[in-house]
């Protein structure tokens, strides 16, 4: 017997992040602080931790890039 090994797609409550985008902050403002974030986190080059830079870089491209797909819907 065969058995289906895809695994199901995970779905997610996002109304916490929607809540955040009505009352506190757009989702390009974010992008922006993020962004800026990752200027200072440019600071642990000079310190030598090349490689918590990159973790904390990869974290923050990934973020980025989805706010960059989020598009109002209009009701």
């Amino acid at each position: 017997m065969e058995r289906n090994t895809t695994p199901a797609k995970k779905q997610y409550d996002l109304s916490a992040i929607d809540e955040l985008f009505k009352d506190c902050i757009s989702p390009e403002e974010l992008r922006e602080e993020l962004i800026e974030l990752a200027f200072d986190y440019m600071q642990y080059i000079d310190d030598g931790k090349i490689d918590y830079f990159k973790s904390k870089m990869s974290a923050l491209y990934i973020l980025c890039n989805a706010l960059k797909e989020i598009k109002i819907i209009a009701a």
